[in-house]
Parts: C-alpha cells; sequence; structure tokens
C-alpha cells in the first residue's frame, strides 16, 4: 500500500527545498547561521545543522526535514570553506535520530496507539536516546568524514 501522506510530505519538503536554494533563502539562513556559530569553528556548525535538523525531524516528517535542511547545510559548508560530507551526514543522521515524540515517525506512532503509551513515555525514553545519538554522531561524523 503507498502511504501517500509520506510521498505528499517528501513532495512538499522537496519542493520548499528547490524554492529556498533558488530563492536564496537556504544561503540566507546558512548565512545567518554561519554568523552565529560559524566563529566557533566548523563543529560548532555541525552541532547547530543537527540540532535544527532534529526538532525539525520530531516536529515534521525527517523526509521534509532532510529536504529542508540540506541546501542550508551545503550553504554553510561552502561559506565555512570546509568540506560538504559531514554537513550532508549531519543532516542525514540528525534527522533519522529523532525518538522524543511519537508523531516524529509512522512507527512510533503504532506503537504509541497500539501499546497504550502515553507522551511522556515516549519523552522520558526518547530524550536520552536523542542526546545518547547526538553524542555518537557528533563525535563520529568529523572523524569518519573530515572537513
Amino acid at each position: 500500500a503507498v502511504d501517500w501522506s509520506v510521498l505528499i510530505t517528501i513532495g512538499c519538503g522537496l519542493g520548499i527545498a528547490n524554492a529556498m536554494t533558488q530563492s536564496g533563502a537556504a544561503h540566507f539562513v546558512a548565512q545567518g547561521l554561519v554568523g552565529s556559530v560559524g566563529h566557533l569553528g566548523p563543529i560548532a556548525t555541525l552541532v547547530a545543522i543537527y540540532l535544527l535538523c532534529l526538532v525539525m525531524a520530531e516536529t515534521l516528517h525527517h523526509n521534509a526535514a532532510v529536504a529542508i535542511m540540506f541546501p542550508i547545510a551545503l550553504a554553510a559548508s561552502v561559506q565555512l570553506g570546509v568540506d560538504s560530507q559531514p554537513f550532508v551526514m549531519t543532516v542525514a543522521i540528525g534527522s533519522a535520530c529523532a525518538f522524543a515524540v511519537p508523531v516524529s515517525y509512522q512507527t512510533h506512532l503504532i506503537v504509541y496507539g497500539a501499546g497504550g503509551y502515553r507522551f511522556r513515555d515516549f519523552i522520558r525514553v526518547g530524550v536520552p536516546l536523542d542526546l545518547i545519538c547526538a553524542a555518537v554522531a557528533l563525535t563520529a561524523i568529523p572523524r569518519i568524514w573530515p572537513f
């Protein structure tokens, strides 16, 4: 069966990403991001991008988060003058590691409904898992894909 809501979300996310790139909004957002934390180095920018991806993935669908953050991450790496690979991987991993709320992924919603869990159960278990994933990812990414 085709999950039309996921396909529509992906399509909308790709449309937004294309619009952000074509309009210069991705460059503008990246400029603000690099202006805020870029002076601390590329790792600080990587952390900021990871956190933005995580927040977006927790509230939107992870595919939409990737589509929206990808052009921003690319523009940030260009502005910092570093390799884009760690930024791309940060977007991919940061958007995939959303465990704190049941609406972040469809299987979370299935477990949430069928298991009789409460919203705070997801927060109680998901936030520590989000933090562990962030620590591992932000330690490993710059080592595997150097700047």
